[in-house]
């Protein structure tokens, strides 16, 4: 079937810039390497095969289409990853030898060795599992490994790395030898079809996004970038759904294949005799300008026999009409195989013991002819069968499979299931919803039970809630908030796609109510992972859809969310708006749940501004209302935000409390976003209290839960709090690699705060390091920053640092305005832990200054104020400061009081060094 058609003889409909590309590249030496990219359906396989077939020949070049697609799909087995990237190579290796009339012995003979190392390696450890993740459009997949046997898989792995490394290197080395042997001046073109495959090819070394948008892959940056190179008439062409990242030192064009404007569509159906222009846009709005799609219409109506004027009735924009679709699609079957299709339609993926199981509802005689069919196959293991009496044949399964209609697409588990269209999957659903409602229920409330008995969860959910089951709406609401409390992103891809996908979604249910609550829930998914864009797309569109069904409390949880979307983009003003408005929302419609958790939102941004009456009341008032709702989350998120807020005020041991009872909920609930954030503030208010070990097991158990939740880890604040406690106990280089990780994230995402604090922490990690113009440069980077963003109590740290860095150069005139600027600041903002901290670093100043009056006062006011927050350290250090100087000026009593108390707060914190020192005696 070709997606595209010749409408004058000489060019594909709208694909001129691609047919342009493939001519430049034909005629110009210089151009190497071209990407052709596009969704399914665009035409591509069509585009290179004209090109191999009819341009390149045209222009005196020799071209060979490398089918990834059929090579992945048909020919090599699952089970051996060496296997793909042995085809791709082979059918490299065929076009250099057809083209310089030589065969590359030592390439064969190292991918014999190969294939047979990793083939005895395979067998010769029991039961190997492989599991294979894909992204919801089949574009890239992590590819997992593990061993019930004597081995691991990181020993396969790097088996097939090797081997992969071996046959590479023996392939461009026998081109290098040979190309000599090319004919001169000669030009050949490679065409690869298609790089949604490639992820297939390359078992252990998966896709490596390379933060900009393409994609890296080992065919792409190490094969293709040096076969080119040691291929000097090579031109390769890659086709598929996304753009790839160029091989090192090469350029390439790029061309993308979009939908067909309407015109387009009208072009190729003239060309199959449909010239109607109703036809035509019925046609276009329903294959959604995608010309596979449009095709097969086309052929539909031909095969059919039907007039195109079936294409266009009331409702054919967007839903095929109940009376097109038993004409056209169904009338294209046999009549006793229709209740297999209608049965097929109504499941998720085509699988034989589920349609068994719903045929036997609809008709237990066809059901049972239907089983044993099944039993028979299974049994002898055969695809055959002769046909029964009622034109069933044994091979049912396998000829529903092979209609047009129904195509194969992989599986996370790296096999193939069967699905229908969506275009054709809707236009049967909906004939069955207006036509045959009872039957359609029945038929969603058999395969609720198959899945359910067979342990199937998400399945018999979908089936459920096509149903319309409160009880399946309540479940899909409950499950989708535990994956998304423990960070289990691909569950809760699915349960999303359970409402939004093309191919999925309940017939008769309240779907709309469903589709604003999944859109809000793939918000949060990509908010999560920092994919703040696509996280802002999905929430307006949950605010949209439910603005236009009327629903106040679906619009409010969506703007909630958009206000912390700009609240992580630093957009006060904007979250605050959003915040307001949502909350006038839940008022209005007595939503206690939206009221808190407005409140709850409302603290956070006056705790940004500083505001810290502000932000208590607000956390207080949420506390309450999640109280009185039995809401331990919320009540967990409450007490969260009342410990940021104590911590804010320097009140340590509030701030344990707060936290410690949140930590307790969090763990009870096994929220796990909550459990890693809460143990964060754990290890960040320990460090200020001196208590290092205790920091670094608090950092230690969240670290562990960011590395388990995947993409969670890439929060950078979890990142800022690790090196801060590796700072705390010396590891320098740790600190430095943490630090310049969370700098590296906040600078993808453009968050100017975190990249303050970063360069703040970065700054420390030179300064201890003796570094000290590298800390001047990221203390004013940070300090710049923290200005640009309104945000004082960062400003005072900045400072402070410049301050030290000036200190510890011996520049204490230069330090000490620094130190009393920072001072000036803390008490400005009412931050009393920082104010304690310049008191003490203004006192050493003075000290070297020759000024005891000032210094002792400073150490002393800054000893009273650790004292009272708790800070033991900071008491530690600035009572045995006092201590000295009140021994150098012979006040014997004041220094004893001094010393027993800075060697009290040392042994505290297990400083036994410190305290044996203290004071200098």
């Amino acid at each position: 079937m070709t997606a595209l058609v010749r409408a004058d003889g000489n060019v594909l409909v709208d694909r001129e810039e691609a047919l342009a590309a493939f001519h430049r590249l034909c005629r110009d030496p210089r151009e190497r390497l071209l990407f052709v990219y596009g969704m399914a359906g665009q035409g591509k396989t069509t585009l290179l095969s004209h090109l191999v077939d009819t341009i390149a020949p045209a222009h005196g070049l020799t071209g060979n289409l490398l089918d990834l697609e059929h090579l992945t799909d048909f020919e090599a087995s699952t089970a051996d990853g060496i296997a793909f990237a042995g085809r791709a190579l082979d059918a490299v290796a065929r076009c250099f030898e057809m083209h310089s009339g030589t065969v590359l012995k030592e390439y064969r003979r190292s991918r014999g060795i190969a294939a047979d190392t990793v083939r005895n390696f395979l067998t010769s450890v029991p039961r190997l599992r492989l599991r294979q993740r894909a992204s919801r459009n089949s574009s890239i997949s992590n590819v997992s490994i593990s061993w019930e046997g004597h081995s691991d898989g990181c020993r396969l792995a790097l088996l097939r790395d090797n081997e992969l490394s071996r046959m590479t290197e023996a392939l461009l080395r026998g081109v290098v030898d040979h190309r000599g042997e090319l004919p001169p001046g000669a030009r050949h073109v490679l065409c690869i079809d298609t790089s949604e495959r490639l992820h297939f090819l390359d078992g252990s070394a998966a896709d490596r996004a390379d933060g900009g948008n393409g994609v890296r892959h080992w065919l792409v940056s190490d094969v293709l970038a040096n076969l080119l190179d040691a291929w000097p008439g090579l031109a390769v062409v890659l086709a598929g759904r996304e753009p790839l990242t160029p091989p090192a030192g090469h350029r390439a064009k790029q061309v993308r294949l979009d939908a067909w404007r309407e015109h387009h569509t009208h072009t190729y159906l003239s060309a199959h005799g449909i010239t109607a222009p109703t036809a035509a846009r019925s046609v276009h709005q329903l294959s959604g300008g995608l010309p596979l799609w449009a095709n097969v219409l086309a052929e539909i109506c031909a095969t059919a026999g039907s007039p195109a004027s079936d294409l266009v009735l009331p409702t054919s924009a967007y839903e095929p009409d109940p009376m097109w679709t038993s004409r056209v699609l169904l009338s294209r079957l046999p009549e006793k195989r229709r209740r297999v299709v209608a049965a097929a339609s109504v499941l998720r993926r085509i699988e034989r013991d589920a349609l068994v199981a719903l045929l036997d509802v609809v008709d237990p005689a066809h059901a049972a002819l239907a089983g044993r069919a099944a039993h028979v196959l299974e049994a002898a293991g055969d695809q055959g069968g002769e046909p029964h009496a009622d034109g069933l044949s044994g091979n049912w399964f396998e000829d529903l499979c092979s209609y047009s209609f129904v195509h194969s697409q992989r599986t996370p588990s790296g096999g193939f299931e069967h699905r229908m269209h969506p275009l054709v999957r809707g236009a049967i659903l909906s004939y069955l919803e207006r036509e045959q409602t009872g039957l359609l229920r029945i038929l969603h409330k058999a395969a609720t039970r198959h899945h359910h008995a067979r342990g199937n969860w998400m399945d018999a959910l979908f089936h459920a809630l096509s149903t319309g089951e409160d009880t399946a709406m309540a479940t899909w609401k409950e499950q989708l908030d535990l994956a998304l409390s423990r960070y289990d992103f691909s569950t809760s891809l699915r349960l999303v796609e359970l409402v939004v996908s093309d191919d999925a979604g309940p017939a008769t249910a309240d779907r709309a109510q469903l589709m604003v609550e999944a859109h809000i829930a793939a918000g949060r998914i990509a908010f999560f992972q920092m994919r703040l864009d696509d996280a802002e797309i999905s929430y307006r569109r949950a605010r949209d859809m439910a603005d236009e069904r009327g629903d106040r409390v679906g619009a409010a949880t969506a703007l909630l969310h958009l206000a912390e979307l700009s609240h992580r983009r630093l957009d006060v003003p904007k979250a605050d708006e959003a915040v307001n408005d949502a909350l006038i929302l839940f008022e209005r419609e007595h939503h206690v749940r939206g009221r808190a958790e407005s409140l709850h939102r409302l603290g956070h941004l006056r705790l940004a501004r500083m505001d810290i009456a502000g932000a208590s009341q607000a956390a207080a008032d949420s506390l309450v209302l999640f109280r009185a709702q039995g809401d331990a989350l919320g009540q967990a998120r409450a007490l969260e935000l009342l410990g940021h807020i104590r911590l804010g005020q320097a009140d340590l041991a509030g701030a344990k409390e707060h936290i410690k009872n949140s930590l307790t909920l969090y763990d009870r609930e096994e929220d796990l976003r909550g459990l890693a954030s809460t143990l964060g503030l754990v290890a960040d208010i320990s460090l200020l209290q001196g208590f290092v070990a205790e920091a670094t097991e608090a950092a230690d158990r969240a670290r562990s839960i960011y590395r388990q939740t995947g993409d969670a880890f890439r929060e950078a604040g979890a990142v800022h709090i690790f090196g801060r406690v590796r700072l705390a106990a010396g590891d320098l280089l740790g600190a430095e690699s943490d630090a310049r990780v969370e700098l590296s994230v906040h600078e993808r995402t453009g968050n100017q705060l975190g990249q303050a604090n970063a360069l703040h922490l970065l700054g420390t990690v030179h300064l201890a390091a003796g570094r000290t113009d590298e800390a001047v440069q990221a203390a004013l980077g940070a300090r710049t920053r923290y200005e640009e963003v309104g945000n004082p109590l960062g400003a005072a740290h900045a400072v402070q640092l410049l301050g030290r860095v000036a200190l510890g150069k011996c520049h204490e005139a230069d330090a000490e305005p620094l130190f009393t600027q920072a001072l000036d600041q803390y008490r400005r903002v009412g931050n009393p832990l920082g104010e304690a901290d310049a008191l003490y670093w203004r006192a050493m100043c003075e000290e070297r200054l020759g000024r005891p009056a000032d210094a002792v006062a400073d150490a002393e006011a800054a000893a009273d104020i650790y004292a009272r927050l708790g800070g033991n350290r900071g008491l530690g250090e600035s009572a045995s400061l006092a201590a000295r100087l009140h021994l150098a000026a012979s006040r014997s009593d004041r220094a004893e009081l001094r010393l027993r108390q800075a060697r009290k707060a040392f042994r505290l914190i297990g400083d036994t060094e410190h305290e044996r020192t203290a004071g200098g005696c």
